[in-house]
């Protein structure tokens, strides 16, 4: 992948971890860890969006976890995102990164959010995901920024 060449990355319902286990709460591996996450950065221009869907709270603010240990991100705030920040999930106290409530749109890069579909996302349709929320999506943008690094 050529460095600094894409505007945009929108990974809808990544399949979580198991989650017991380990000092950092999770007994299975998973893509989207901190090393990945660097790698992600890398192919994002400056100013670049990354946007992530889930229907686990759990799992999104381990996501805010590993995001916010990463000084070249910065959290979208509720006007630029265009959601509400999820008060029940305390991602931002902890780790600087905002968990939004609701389906990504286009101020999240999304262009087509309720076309959008993965095989994560009609099992939440369905309700087969022994972990999701039957009824609540977690969004999480946030914006590549190397100028200050």
């Amino acid at each position: 992948m050529v460095p600094h060449s894409l505007s945009h990355i929108y990974i809808n319902h990544p399949e979580p971890p198991q989650q017991t286990g380990s000092k950092d709460g999770s007994q299975a591996e998973h893509l989207l860890t901190e090393e990945f996450l660097n790698i992600i950065s890398n192919a994002l221009i400056d100013g670049g969006l990354l946007c992530i869907c889930t229907d686990n709270a759990w799992y999104a603010e381990l996501l805010c976890r590993n995001i916010g240990a990463l000084k070249q991100y910065r959290s979208l705030t509720p006007r630029f995102a265009g959601l509400e920040v999820n008060a029940e999930l305390d991602g931002w106290n902890k780790y600087g990164i905002n968990i939004f409530s609701g389906v990504p749109g286009k101020h999240c890069g999304v262009p087509d959010a309720e076309g959008a579909s993965s095989y994560f996302d009609r099992m939440f349709q369905s309700g087969l995901s022994n972990h999701a929320s039957a009824f609540e999506r977690y969004t999480i943008c946030v914006r590549v920024k190397r100028t200050s690094l």
